[in-house]
């Protein structure tokens, strides 16, 4: 009896295992794959193309959000890990292009979520990108890359 109560146990732990894996892994890679992991450095404000290097040295990328999870998930990171809420923005992966709107650098989409300060972007033919500014509510700006604000980069995934 003892035997056939350890065996009824272990396959019942099997199963009920096999069926929690079965269960739990695709909310385990949703999860991962809509959240993004971003790091924030405020030591200097640099201008875009310094930013730029600076992630792609660290083997990372400029911070890019596809919807308003990852937008609040960066503005939270923003809000915790700074002191800097008044004094500028972050740069982002986002640029403007004269007939297209709002892309993404890394896979050239366009911004599907985008929060702008109110009367951004401005029409203009010149190049410009993205910063997440928390000086404008956490509101998107276009600025020239010469500008100079604070470095957000994401890990790369993958």
């Amino acid at each position: 009896m003892y035997r056939i109560t350890v065996f009824v146990y272990f396959i019942a732990t099997v199963i009920l295992q096999g069926g929690a894996r079965t269960i739990s892994r695709p909310n385990v890679n949703n999860v991962l794959q809509e959240n993004k992991t971003y790091k924030l450095f405020i030591d200097e404000r640099v201008n875009w193309h310094k930013a730029y290097r600076y992630c792609d040295k660290m083997n990372m990328t400029l911070a890019s959000f596809d919807n308003e999870q990852e937008y609040d998930q960066l503005v939270e990171k923003i809000k915790q890990d700074t002191s800097c809420a008044h004094d500028g923005g972050f740069w982002t992966a986002g640029y403007l292009t004269p007939e297209d709107g709002a892309r993404w650098l890394m896979n050239q989409k366009p911004l599907k979520f985008a929060p702008w300060f109110p009367g951004q972007p401005t029409p203009d033919k010149r190049i410009r990108l993205v910063s997440l500014r928390p000086d404008y509510h956490y509101k998107l700006l276009a600025q020239f890359m010469s500008s100079l604000n604070y470095i957000a980069c994401e890990i790369k995934n993958g």
